[in-house]
């Protein structure tokens, strides 16, 4: 596994503020942020339409919850801790519960700094076989989810573009 790296099979992590984003507005697909520095820009532009990644998302999760698709150019968002953003549409997902890196039988934890990963198609072909064992989250869930993180007030929680 490759922190901060652009490749054939990845992981994009997100923050669960991701299930606010979901479903919301069908005019406004979801997207993934990057941080507002060099490498963050440059991850960004380096993804491509047609590009998948393996959502996680973070704390308190920590999960894999689904595949999504690069549909979309980065565009850069003004005033925002994420300001290199690429649209997403969901592919597989979001799960329910998820899979960990332990049930995925990966020896590997993001740490601070992590945004994207890259790993290799044996790691990334039993994440996704997993995934696809379990069911959907429900829109029930989803909206559980967001009462359960509204709270939260940590600033990478927060998105300029919601």
């Amino acid at each position: 596994m490759k922190r901060n790296q652009v490749g054939d099979y990845m992981v994009k992590i997100f923050y669960p503020s991701i299930y606010f984003r979901l479903g919301e507005n069908p005019d406004a697909p979801p997207s993934a942020g990057f941080p507002d520095n060099s490498l963050g820009k440059k991850l960004a532009e380096s993804l491509k339409v047609g590009d998948r990644m393996i959502m996680y998302i973070t704390e308190p999760e920590k999960r894999f919850v689904g595949l999504v698709e690069v549909i979309g150019s980065m565009r850069e968002l003004k005033n925002s801790q994420w300001p290199y953003d690429v649209p997403i549409k969901i592919v597989i997902g979001p799960k329910d519960p998820g899979v960990t890196f332990e049930e995925a039988g990966i020896d590997w934890r993001p740490s601070v700094g992590n945004t994207l990963l890259s790993i290799d198609e044996d790691e990334w072909d039993r994440i996704i076989e997993l995934l696809e064992r379990q069911p959907d989250l429900s829109d029930d869930a989803i909206q559980q989810k967001r009462k359960d993180y509204k709270d939260i007030r940590r600033t990478e929680f927060i998105r300029n573009d919601n």
